[in-house]
């Protein structure tokens, strides 16, 4: 496990699963970009995750589980698979408490009751509280990033990109091109139609 920059702000973990630079598969790095400058549990001053801890274990638990699903899954992901999170992906994090969408998004909190909510418990970490209501959330969690950029102009090519590295290319048809980056071992994916859940960026006092 690593924590290092993505160079891409809309990807908050990876799992990969071809060697890295030092020859490790099997790598999960979260992205340096969501660490902010905060107090850890003492109230010493530290990075911490920009959307909670209850947030960083569930990304976490997340990546963990790609790796469950390599290791003894019985349909874990194949290269060139335009599906990386599949039905048996899905079930496995419903039976720990996380709601995750075949995109790869969550769809709500764990559930508190839950595996994961019981073993957060244990280690003191609680839920977020100041969420917005569900019927009120943008699930298109990217905006919250670009929302105060400027549009540089329309294009009629359209934008497909690494979830991973951040490569971008631009693609003349609105269908799926199914493009694959090989050093990352990913699909290829429209920021336009990436959602996640919201996890408000704490205000640093």
């Amino acid at each position: 496990i690593a924590i290092d920059s993505l160079r891409n702000k809309n990807v908050l973990a990876a799992y990969r699963l071809v060697p890295d630079e030092y020859g490790l598969n099997f790598k999960i790095t979260m992205n340096k970009q969501h660490y902010v400058a905060g107090q850890d549990a003492a109230g010493s001053k530290a990075r911490v995750w920009r959307y909670g801890e209850w947030a960083q274990m569930e990304t976490l638990v997340h990546e963990i589980g790609h790796h469950w699903q390599q290791m003894l899954g019985e349909t874990p992901y194949k290269q060139g698979a335009r599906v990386t999170h599949n039905k048996e992906f899905c079930q496995k994090l419903a039976q720990l408490g996380i709601h995750c969408a075949s995109e790869g998004y969550h769809t709500q909190l764990a559930d508190p009751d839950s595996p994961f909510g019981q073993l957060m418990q244990e280690w003191g970490i609680q839920p977020p509280t100041d969420l917005p209501p569900e019927t009120e959330f943008d699930s298109h969690w990217f905006r919250e990033f670009f929302k105060d950029r400027e549009r540089s102009g329309r294009s009629t090519l359209h934008k497909w990109e690494c979830p991973n590295c951040g490569l971008s290319v631009r693609y003349t048809r609105k269908d799926d091109p199914q493009l694959i980056h090989a050093p990352c071992n990913a699909v290829l994916i429209n920021p336009e139609a990436a959602n996640q859940t919201i996890y408000p960026i704490p205000v640093e006092e």
